[in-house]
């Protein structure tokens, strides 16, 4: 077996906890609706988590023609980034009926923006590996989406302003389609 089906392995391994982890956390909500106060901006947000880690996954496949060998440095880059997906994924939504959780809006000014810092990080990083690895001009238009992605959680953490809020979340929903159209290839 080659270095990078071993490398691919851990990746997937923490992807599939954190995806399981976010997926859980909408089954809490959808078995507790009648308790939970919904909320757009946090489901928009998981939303958003989940396609990075659905796209990260599909992504993978690149990454084995893209090197013959890896690094130790180099894996540690990568295996940060499902790392930081599966922070996000933990953050996001309540996962469990607390009595302090029940509204949305309130948890996730409470704890659930915290995985916007996570979601940036793995952005950021993405950033580096695209201009290290793949040579993104990052003065390109999608380069410059990346690095919006980047800009867009953090600005969204900072604000407690709830139009802001909606304005940032419906801008990152429109970056991520760009960025997902221009950058992902349709098949392998």
């Amino acid at each position: 077996m080659d270095a990078f089906r071993w490398i691919s392995v851990a990746v997937s391994m923490i992807l599939g906890i954190g995806v399981t982890r976010l997926l859980t956390s909408v089954v809490v909500l959808v078995r507790n609706r009648d308790v939970f106060e919904f909320d757009i901006v946090p489901a928009a947000w998981a939303a958003f988590i989940f396609v990075a880690q659905v796209q990260f996954w599909w992504a993978i496949i690149e990454l084995a023609t893209l090197k013959a060998g890896w690094t130790n440095g180099e894996f540690l880059v990568l295996i940060s980034m499902p790392m930081s997906l599966f922070v996000a994924a933990a953050l996001v939504l309540p996962h469990e009926p607390r009595e302090r959780d029940l509204d949305l809006r309130q948890a996730f000014a409470r704890d659930g923006r915290l995985a916007l810092i996570a979601l940036a990080v793995f952005n950021a990083v993405a950033v580096y590996v695209d201009a290290r690895w793949w040579s993104q001009n990052l003065l390109s238009i999608a380069g410059g989406m990346l690095v919006a992605l980047v800009a867009v959680p953090v600005l969204a953490l900072l604000t407690s302003r709830r139009r802001v809020q909606l304005a940032l979340t419906i801008a990152y929903a429109l970056l991520l389609a760009a960025s997902e159209a221009v950058d992902s290839p349709s098949s392998y």
